[in-house]
């Protein structure tokens, strides 16, 4: 095969892989639920060995609240992830969910010192709040009123490179838009 030959394959590999993007929850991250599962954990031991009826009080709640947090330092969760049905936000407690490019009228990217901010617009804002839930509702729909773009996606600057999440944002955007081309 010709060098022109290799380099057209490359460019095609390039291209192929550049098509999504995924974001896992990093080690760091990860680490901060595990200290916070065990003070939790020692408030509550604490709490049972010389506050008695606190203590039991404590235990009952603070627990779960430990297992929890126990099991997202072993869950290696995809938090972000660009591809060919849409964008998927789960960088949060409250989050935009998934997001056809369907429904997708604009996005921009913009970085600071600690975040990478995906900021997306969609058709019909309303609609698209209206998929959730009452307490996850009301503060998708405090954010739209709040900013040009309404649904902010926070990525932190150390995990995620907006130099490799820009072009694949594009070519998904471009793909399921040609009209905006």
């Amino acid at each position: 095969m010709s060098n022109v030959g290799a380099a057209v394959n490359l460019a095609w590999g390039r291209l192929h892989v550049m098509r999504e993007y995924h974001f896992f929850q990093s080690c760091r991250s990860r680490m901060a639920y595990l200290v916070s599962a065990l003070i939790v954990l020692l408030f509550t031991l604490l709490g049972l060995h010389f506050v008695w009826p606190l203590g039991v009080l404590m235990l009952v709640f603070l627990v779960p609240i430990t297992l929890f947090l126990v099991k997202r330092f072993f869950l290696r969760r995809e938090l972000f992830t660009v591809d060919a049905a849409g964008i998927t936000d789960r960088t949060a407690v409250i989050c935009a969910g998934h997001i056809p490019w369907s429904e997708i009228v604009a996005f921009r990217l913009y970085t600071n010192d600690r975040f990478v901010v995906l900021q997306v617009a969609v058709t019909s804002y309303e609609a698209f709040c209206g998929r959730f839930q009452g307490l996850h509702r009301a503060p998708l729909r405090l954010n739209g009123r709040i900013h040009t773009m309404p649904i902010q996606i926070y990525l932190a600057r150390r995990d995620c490179d907006p130099n490799e999440l820009l072009p694949v944002l594009r070519a998904q955007y471009a793909r399921h838009h040609p009209e905006a081309q």
